[in-house]
């Protein structure tokens, strides 16, 4: 008779806590009707319930956070490639004048993957190269595995396609105030020598240079960077249309930090679209930076040999720049220090 009461006492106690809050002015009102309505044994149940009850969030908290390192470590072994998060610390230890900021993601062919490999690798491997950061949502790092022994490059955790305003705010935070951060294609492969000839003055504050690129001496004069485009093969730096003005392309963009937060609010387009770049370059005008492309000295080489481009990049498909069409670029004349 007792533990049935008892067991009653236990039930109608739990659910004066569970209501306790609004009805009955909080848990400690069910405390002193239990204490003086149940045994030991029924006390003994309340009491380890509530505690339950109570802290049933935290626990959860701490299995979610819990199967959340369990599967980054699993990802890690599985991948075996340097995932680090976007708010992760960087060592600005490093001396050299440039940090890299580009994204992957997608799927390619094996031998469009080599391309983007071998061209990642090359800048990586550049003595005027301190970083090169990728934004890549985790479930198609694998596919960079060939990558992921070069302590130059560092992977970066991010879901979904990143944005210009992900890759300038990545610049933002990880490029230290002795160097210049350079946001650009995954496809672009820079020349050394020719980089060399910048420094930090070359790009003082609200300055950008953007680069139109050449074609990569590896790629043939009809090459898959053609799909779609049949300018793209040509030497978009130098190549004129019929009215005489220059092609507005440009896929390698250098900065001091920080790139102003008037500017990146705008930034919530992705790379690869048409017109994308002439759309970023618009809001930089409108915040009075100074646009540059010393591309005939400056040269990046557009490493896209294969036959195979994004349907998003492709010629007619839906542009994205608008009003940014007017931002043109000019071609500026630079005389190398060195």
């Amino acid at each position: 008779m007792c533990l049935r009461y008892s067991s009653k006492n236990y039930f109608t106690c739990l659910s004066i806590t569970y209501a306790g809050y609004s009805r009955y002015q909080g848990p400690h009102y069910c405390y002193l009707v239990c204490s003086t309505t149940m045994d030991g044994i029924g006390y003994l149940l309340y009491v380890t319930a509530l505690v339950l009850v109570l802290t049933f969030p935290c626990i959860m908290e701490y299995l979610n956070d819990s199967n959340t390192m369990m599967a980054d470590t699993s990802q890690q072994a599985q991948f075996d490639v340097p995932l680090i998060r976007e708010a992760d610390v960087i060592d600005h230890e490093d001396s050299s004048l440039f940090m890299l900021y580009t994204t992957f993601g997608g799927n390619y062919s094996s031998e469009r993957l080599q391309e983007i490999v071998a061209t990642l690798s090359s800048n990586a491997n550049l003595a005027i190269v301190a970083g090169v950061h990728i934004l890549s949502d985790p479930a198609t790092v694998v596919a960079m595995k060939a990558l992921s022994h070069n302590s130059k490059i560092k992977f970066i955790a991010h879901s979904g396609q990143p944005t210009y305003q992900d890759l300038f705010s990545a610049l933002n935070q990880r490029t230290a105030s002795h160097q210049l951060g350079v946001v650009m294609n995954a496809d672009i492969q820079l020349d050394d020598q020719a980089f060399a000839c910048l420094s930090l003055s070359s790009a003082p504050n609200s300055t950008i240079i953007a680069l139109t690129r050449h074609p990569h001496p590896a790629c043939p004069k009809v090459s898959g960077g053609a799909a779609g485009n049949p300018r793209l093969p040509l030497n978009l730096c130098l190549t004129r249309r019929q009215d005489g003005t220059y092609v507005n392309s440009a896929d390698t963009f250098i900065v001091a930090p920080p790139v102003s937060q008037g500017v990146l609010r705008h930034l919530t387009h992705p790379q690869n679209r048409l017109g994308s770049e002439n759309l970023m370059l618009y809001y930089f005008q409108q915040a009075n930076y100074t646009i540059r492309n010393p591309c005939a000295t400056i040269k990046t080489y557009h490493h896209h040999c294969v036959a195979e481009r994004h349907a998003s990049a492709l010629r007619g498909a839906s542009r994205v720049d608008g009003q940014g069409r007017k931002a043109l670029l000019p071609r500026d004349q630079w005389t190398c220090p060195i």
